[in-house]
């Protein structure tokens, strides 16, 4: 692949996302820091302040497993995994959720393979394991939101309807 199309590519990736997130840049809001990790003193960083952080982290393996540079991938895969360990549900109303838990461990374990394999400069076995990554990713966010709807808090306003579900279990 030539460097235009890799480019290309990753305008393509980014525009997408861009889109699919729904980011609006708005001058009078400001313009707040995405960070790379979340501090240690930070006891409960913003939520999505956090997923942003994991976001960055994800970018910038592909990034590195398309430039083939094993050491941007190692350092994003080691922020993953701090990261993951780091998170907590911040619902103090339920139960921990066993579920999440599951996921959250797949996802450290997923991360210090893709370590690994950054480290054996294995790019076959990086693309694998941020592929699963990002799959644990998607399911662990639809059953975070499957949760929210189901809980007895989350009331829909009068008038409104239901999103239609894309699940085809």
């Amino acid at each position: 692949m030539t460097s235009r199309t890799i480019l290309s590519l990753l305008i393509l990736a980014a525009g997408f996302v861009l889109f699919e997130w729904g980011i609006v840049l708005d001058a009078e809001e400001g313009v707040q820091l995405i960070p790379d990790d979340i501090s240690e003193s930070s006891t409960s960083p913003d939520p999505a302040l956090f997923m942003q952080a994991k976001l960055s982290a994800s970018q910038k393996v592909l990034a590195g497993l398309l430039e083939q540079d094993f050491e941007d991938v190692k350092a994003a895969a080691d922020v993953l995994g701090k990261l993951a360990e780091s998170a907590t549900i911040r619902d103090t109303q339920s139960p921990r959720d066993r579920i999440y838990e599951h996921f959250r461990t797949e996802f450290i374990r997923l991360a210090g393979e893709l370590a690994v394999m950054a480290d054996a400069q294995n790019l076959e076995g990086a693309a694998y394991y941020h592929e699963h990554m990002t799959a644990t990713c998607i399911a662990c966010h639809r059953h975070l939101r499957s949760r929210q709807s189901s809980s007895p808090t989350s009331q829909r306003q009068p008038g409104s309807a239901a999103k239609p579900s894309a699940d085809r279990r």
